[in-house]
């Protein structure tokens, strides 16, 4: 016994003296930590997996950060067995669980990250089994290695072995005659369909070398046999398809006794190796020939139709296609296509010889994407690749062969083709020089990018290196397919030279950030510090110097500074919210960055119909598209309005979206308040959605949304016989996520109405009842939380307290009086009309009583008979006059349920209904089962079939068609009388696509109602007010009044009044009334804007500042077509009113005073303004802290782009050469009040008209002297010889100026009606108004009295074309008269002679009276008189 003694308490690391008898001869030798942990890991390292590779293959070393930098934003402690082997080196384990633990973190993270099945995965799975073996063994004492021994052992008796060996020895079969050429070649992979269709139709049961070898490595065999049986097959399709005399025919004879004679020896083999229960003596080459042969692909036939299944657009004129062209489509006199056999290359597989005698092989294919990828420059480099074709067809091919032949015949028609080609190009035609000429825009702006490009192009460093190559091309896909994963906007430089070539870059700009952007993906992808990391930094640096010498970024920052920083937070608002990650570190912009696809989703674009992506957006966002940071905003709006409109509310998707649009609005306001103009709206969208958001979604202890309970109530009210749909808590969800509310009180008054209603229609101990006082105490407290009790959002809302709440409640109660509880009074009901509690037995039904439970769930009689069975749930059982009836809750089955169309369902899904009906028991047709999901896949109830089990996971509310999952909680208690027993198989869920489209016309009507009302929130007009202060008791003074819009204006607002050229103005209202006439004026102080200003060069001024005007005159409120607001400098920095846009809030220190054109300090600040209570006040955003507004230089005032043609640029040919009128530069088009009859012809701009625009000028230069009509016959032989690429550029030009022309004729012919409306309104003359304020100056002081007076200025002439001018002048020329119009009779004119048909027609509305006149006429003919006198000196006609 000492010897054993000795053994188990060794502490040393030398051999024991003594055995034991259960060791059995062995001996143990218990070895220290050190030398234990080692042996561990040298046995893991040399341990080896069934194909031959190390067991730690991919745990040796962990990913790269760069291929994989989601497996250490998902991993926390990585570790691989590097590492394990260094700390073991360095003796950093002080224990041999320290040295488990290591190992077992490194197996937990592999199959943590790693998906199930993959190689990873399963990799970590055996290291696990034989690390346990492993650590087991060294524990023990044993020699580690021995643990590989058995796994060696166990790995023979495999089959796999002996399937390999069958399939090695038909992959090594060679021909006895040629022992170079291997048998097995066709053999492995099947023949092409497209080459060889009719093999597959004379061959039920295709087979290959490679799909053994898959069934090999699925471990799909179970014996030799099996693979003996497939392998004959493949050898007898190969014979049942060739002739007797074939070659493939004797190979798969020869091979098919190798077969047979290899089973037999396989066979004996594993016949005496499983009797000796040992190893077999018998040794083969380990290599695996199965994985090699999964490995190969089939021929890619798809490549191979590229030219035929695509029609490409080929450019006419181009001498390049049309080379190519004439080759291609070469046929024989007989129609035979002699190009067809050379647009592929011949099969590798088929023809392996061809590609060790060809060195370069091409094909006509190949060639035709290198012309569309523009490589070939000239005619002669395509020429050159036709002709490596045809000469590689004649070295490989029989001289007497028909494909030689074929080749010679078309390289000779080729190269007659050339000269043909080479004779036409000497002759370049005159446009051709024109566009080379160096006066063309497009070849200068061509020359400096091509200077641009050269400058990095041919860039090398000081070893005399062009690090340029790396950058020529993008990566490939299968050597780096994460690149594309990590890289959204890939681009090379063959991608900017194709791009520069085309003429598609409109400035340098375009092609700097292209550039830019080349680089930034060099650098997102590689890592910092790398070779290429730093070649992207210096070819940038390289590039933006030249841009520097040429004068391009002087130019483009002062761009840049115009647009105020605008690109780049355009494009910090992108990257916010594509980068954005939730807790989980899910990024959720994913789905948003491309739409769905077509084909999977087709009906997306027709619920859809203004799809778009972000992709979409980034491009525009390249291209400079957005004028605003507003029009970027409302297209990230459009794309989450789409994902909410397409997908469920309970969706993931829906929920993704609303995260992102709200935090867009979050980014929006910071980084207007960062440039110091705070979007003040965005910013109470957040507090108005975020108690908006906290009452929708309460709960109550029992995580029950107190919201779920308002279900039950009916969506429509009868309000005058008819059926309304009513508001409620979904509807005004859809309103809060659109932005509708820009009023708390608004927002506040529509959740009031809901809860109210929802009050009135329930008990007062109902769960509605309560439910909607504790939602209404929850949105005060969180209205108070958001709006910091209004501190921050000041609103009138705030005067409803929870005090006033609970003093409603208490009365509302007290109205109902003393209700019966609801129990009793249903008891009572039952027990008035007979009813009793009935036990559920039933007579004889199919010879047997049937007992019904409550609990049960029951199938019911549809009410058509091709109708599935409704599906209830027993709630009660009772019998009412004799007739037994049961009360259940409905399930509804999939058709019963309206959802988008993309919603799917299990297959026997069913969801829990709103509806309880009375069921008559003769209406009950048999028995099911509804179970929750978690256990409907693993469980099942005892007596049922499975056709009457159903799975439910959703409540589904019918009237509002709401759908929410049903908590774990919530779900129904199984009756005590039936068992559920484990199911024999785990289920596994399976998902079908939704019915909806079938029914989708059914619920039209009523999804357009709810849209509508999602749309629009109702805001009440305000009450006109009358002011009690009036300075004239004639006249009727409001301090508060609409106009038609409706526009409500208070004393004191300031407004928007429609001026001339459609130039809105800004005014103030001092003072409102109506007078005898009944329409309403109001008189105040004018605002002046910079730009109306004498300029000043050195004068700073504010963003948003305007001047108060020493003029003050009167106009009717009709005239205002808008509300904005003027702020004195303390109140423009602390707040805003919410209800206006920022660029209609002015800032103001300043007075201008008109008379002397100077512009002085505001002596006592705005005048403010003292209302009465009834008058409605605006919300108020207080900032948190205050703005810090700078001054800055008046940036040049830039002429908008209007429809009218400029000097440069006009749209009659004829007048180009002439110089513009006088005064037609500075008239501006304006409606005129007197309709005028339009010519029904529509002057349209044609591609001709702008290609003469271009040209014509340039045409004049190169030719002094010539005339007017040579040079319209040279511009028009130019633009008959111009290609048709170029005249399809014009035309769209031409389209998309006519497009803009028709809206604003469009947009004149509204105003024109509405300034008739207005003149129709006031056919009497206009009532005289109040005296003027003091400290005002009236516009009409400078009248005399009597004399007609204009009350606004009338418009100025259209813009006379030149052309139109002459024409007149010609037509009014005439030998008998000395001037074009009749001048006699204009002078003799007379009110009595001449009788206007209409009066309401004339321009009344330019007269602010009649003064001693009756009526308008006779006050515009005194005004007539009057002029006649001031400006022609005429004052009596003798």
């Amino acid at each position: 016994m000492p010897p054993k003694r000795r053994l188990s308490t060794s502490e040393g690391g030398g051999e024991d003296e003594g055995t034991s008898a259960l060791d059995g001869g062995k001996k143990k030798k218990k070895m220290d930590i050190s030398t234990q942990m080692q042996s561990v890991l040298d046995f893991i390292r040399k341990s080896k997996k069934e194909d031959g590779n190390a067991l730690c293959e991919h745990t040796l070393r962990l990913p790269n950060k760069r291929s994989e930098p989601g497996y250490y934003e998902s991993i926390e402690n990585p570790i691989d067995v590097m590492k394990i082997q260094q700390k073991l080196k360095t003796d950093e384990y002080s224990s041999f669980e320290d040295f488990k633990a290591d190992f077992d973190l490194l197996v937990s993270n592999t199959k943590n990250y790693y998906k199930k099945g993959s190689a990873e995965n399963k990799e970590a799975l055996e290291l696990e089994t034989v690390l346990v073996k492993a650590l087991a063994a060294a524990q023990n004492g044993e020699d580690v290695a021995t643990v590989a021994t058995d796994k060696e052992e166990k790995e023979e008796t495999c089959i796999t072995e002996f399937l390999e060996e069958f399939l090695g020895t038909l992959m090594t079969a060679a021909d006895p005659t040629e022992p170079d050429r291997n048998l097995s070649t066709v053999f492995q992979l099947l023949p092409s369909k497209r080459r060889y269709p009719e093999y597959y139709e004379v061959t039920p049961e295709p087979i290959d070398l490679r799909t053994i070898a898959v069934k090999i490595q699925e471990n799909k065999y179970t014996g030799i046999g099996e693979m003996e049986d497939d392998l004959q097959l493949m050898l007898r399709n190969a014979t049942n398809f060739n002739e007797p005399g074939s070659q493939i025919y004797k190979d798969a004879k020869v091979l098919g006794k190798l077969v047979k004679s290899k089973k037999l020896e396989l066979d004996a083999s594993l016949l005496a190796k499983q009797n000796r229960g040992a190893k077999s003596s018998r040794r083969q080459s380990r290599q695996v020939y199965s994985a090699m042969l999964v490995d190969l692909q089939y021929e890619d036939s798809d490549s191979e139709m590229e030219d035929e299944d695509e029609e490409d657009v080929i450019p006419r004129g181009d001498p390049i296609w049309e080379l190519y062209t004439t080759v291609r489509n070469y046929s024989t006199t007989t129609g035979t296509d002699l190009a067809e056999a050379f647009l592929s290359l011949p099969s590798r597989r088929e023809l392996p010889d061809y590609y060790q005698t060809i060195s370069d092989p091409i094909s006509l294919n190949q060639i035709k994407k290198k012309l569309k990828l523009g490589e070939y420059i000239t005619v002669t480099d395509l020429a050159k690749d036709m002709d490596k074709m045809f000469e590689n067809c004649k070295t490989y091919n029989r001289p007497d062969s028909k494909l030689y032949k074929d080749g010679a015949k078309l390289q000779k028609v080729m190269r007659s083709k050339m000269e043909e080609l080479e004779e036409d190009i000497e002759a370049i035609p005159i446009l051709e020089e024109v566009k080379k000429s160096p006066k063309d825009p497009k070849e200068q702006m061509r020359k400096r990018l091509k200077v641009l490009y050269n400058s990095i192009l041919t860039w090398t460093n000081t070893d005399n290196i062009q690090p340029i190559g790396v950058f020529m091309e993008k990566p490939d896909r299968k050597t780096y397919p994460d690149y594309f994963d990590i890289i959204s906007e890939p681009i090379d430089m063959k991608t900017i030279n194709d791009k520069i070539m085309t003429n598609s870059y409109r400035s340098e700009e375009e092609m700097l950030s292209d550039c830019k952007l080349m680089f930034s993906n060099c650098r997102l992808y590689n890592e910092e510090g790398s070779s290429i990391y730093e070649d992207a930094n210096i070819l940038e640096r390289v590039l933006m110097n030249k841009a520097k010498d040429m004068g391009i970024i002087t130019t483009i920052d002062k761009m840049k500074k115009r647009k105020g920083g605008l690109a780049q937070k355009i494009k910090t608002l992108f990257d916010t919210l594509k980068d954005y990650r939730d807790a989980k570190g899910r990024q959720l912009s994913l789905i948003f960055l491309k739409l769905p696809s077509k084909h999977e989703y087709p009906d997306y674009y027709d619920i859809i119909k203004r799809p778009l992506d972000m992709e979409k957006i980034s491009a525009k966002i390249r291209a400079n598209s957005y004028d605003t940071l507003e029009d970027a905003v409302a297209d990230f709006t459009l794309v989450f309005d789409n994902a909410c409109k397409y997908n469920e509310p309970d969706s993931q998707i829906y929920k993704d979206a609303q995260s992102l649009q709200r935090l867009g609005h979050q980014t929006v306001r910071h980084l207007t308040e960062d440039d110091g103009t705070p979007d003040a709206r965005a910013a109470v969208q957040d507090i108005l959605g975020n108690i908006y958001h906290t009452i929708f979604t309460a709960q109550d202890g029992e995580e029950r949304c107190f919201a779920d309970s308002f279900a039950e109530l009916p969506e429509h009210d009868e309000i005058g016989g008819k059926k309304v749909r009513a508001l409620s808590l979904e509807i005004i969800k859809r309103r809060v996520d659109r932005g509708l509310y820009r009023r708390l009180d608004m927002l506040q008054r529509d959740v009031f109405l809901v809860l109210a209603r929802a009050r009135k229609l329930s008990r007062t101990d109902s769960q509605v009842f309560e439910d909607s006082v504790e939602l209404q105490s929850i949105f005060i407290k969180a209205r108070d939380q958001y709006g910091e009790k209004g501190a921050r959002l000041v609103s009138k809302a705030y005067t409803y307290t929870l005090e006033t709440l609970q003093e409603e409640i208490a009365a509302f109660k007290s109205s109902r009086g003393n209700e019966t509880p609801a129990e009793d009074e249903n008891n009572d009901k039952l027990n008035e009309t007979g009813a009793e509690d009935w036990n559920g037995e039933t007579g004889m039904v199919d010879n047997t009583k049937t007992q019904f439970h409550v609990g049960e769930f029951v199938y019911v009689m549809p009410e058509e008979n091709a109708m599935e069975p409704h599906i209830y749930h027993v709630e009660r059982l009772f019998e009412k006059n004799g007739s037994k009836t049961i009360w259940a809750r409905q399930f509804f089955r999939q058709r019963e349920t309206f959802h988008v169309p993309t919603r799917t369902f299990f297959e026997k899904e069913v969801m829990q209904g709103d509806i309880h009906n009375s069921i008559p028991i003769s209406n009950v047709i048999g028995k099911c089962f509804v179970m929750a999901f978690k256990d409907y896949i693993k469980y099942r109830p005892e007596g049922f079939e499975e056709k009457d089990i159903f799975v439910c996971e959703w409540r589904y509310t019918s009237k509002i068609r709401n759908w929410k999952k049903i908590k774990p909680s919530s779900f129904w208690d199984t009756p005590s009388h039936i068992t559920i027993v484990p199911r024999d198989k785990v289920l596994e869920p399976k998902k079908i696509a939704s019915v909806f489209k079938d029914r989708i016309e059914k619920h039209k009507e009523e999804v357009e109602e709810i849209e509508a009302l999602e749309k629009v929130v109702e805001e009440d007009v305000p009450k006109n007010i009358v002011w009690e202060e009036g300075a004239d008791d004639s006249l009727t003074y409001w301090e508060q009044f609409t106009i038609p819009g409706p526009i409500s204006v208070r004393r004191g607002d300031h407004v928007l009044v429609r001026g001339e050229g459609n130039r809105n103005m800004v005014a103030q209202i001092d003072t409102m009334w109506t007078g005898a006439d009944a329409m309403t004026y109001f008189n105040g102080p004018w605002f002046v804007v910079p730009a109306e200003l004498p300029p000043q060069p050195d004068r700073k001024y504010y963003k948003a500042e305007a001047f108060l005007s020493t003029i003050s005159d009167s106009n009717p409120l009709l005239s205002v077509v808008g509300r904005c607001v003027v702020l004195d400098y303390k109140d423009y920095c602390n707040y805003r009113p919410t209800q206006y846009n920022e660029e209609d809030v002015y800032v103001c220190e300043n007075l201008f005073d008109e008379a002397k054109r100077q512009i002085r300090p505001l002596p006592t600040g705005l005048k403010k303004y003292r209302l009465s209570n009834k008058v409605f006040v605006d919300e108020i955003y207080n900032f948190r802290t205050p703005l810090h507004p700078e001054k800055e230089f008046l940036t040049p005032v830039v002429v908008p782009r209007v429809t009218a043609p400029s000097p440069t640029f006009d749209m009659n040919e004829d007048s180009m050469d002439a110089p513009p009128s006088i005064g037609s530069v500075e008239a501006s088009p304006i409606t005129k009040v007197i309709p005028v009859k339009k010519p029904d012809r529509k002057k349209l701009v044609t591609a001709y008209i702008l290609f003469s625009a271009d040209v014509r000028r340039i045409t004049m230069e190169e030719n002094p002297g010539v005339k007017f009509g040579e040079i319209s016959r040279i511009v028009a032989e130019r633009w008959r010889a111009m290609p048709e690429t170029d005249k399809v550029m014009y035309a769209e030009r031409a389209k998309k100026y006519n497009e803009e022309k028709e809206k604003e004729e469009i947009r004149k012919e509204e105003e024109r009606k509405r300034q008739a409306e207005l003149a129709a309104r006031n056919p009497q003359p206009a009532s005289p108004g109040p005296n003027t304020p003091a400290g005002g100056r009236s516009r009409s002081d400078s009248g005399s009295k009597g004399d007609p007076l204009f009350h606004v200025v009338p418009p100025k002439p259209q813009r006379l074309l030149h052309s139109e001018a002459y024409i007149k002048y010609i037509e009014g020329l005439s030998r008998e008269n000395k001037t074009m119009c009749n001048w006699d009779k204009q002078l003799t004119a007379t009110n009595e002679i001449i009788r206007v048909p209409d009066e309401t027609k004339l321009p009344a509305s330019w007269l602010s009276g009649t003064g001693e006149n009756t009526t308008s006429t006779e006050a515009l003919w005194a005004l007539r008189d009057f002029m006649m006198h001031e400006a022609l000196g005429v004052v009596k006609i003798m």
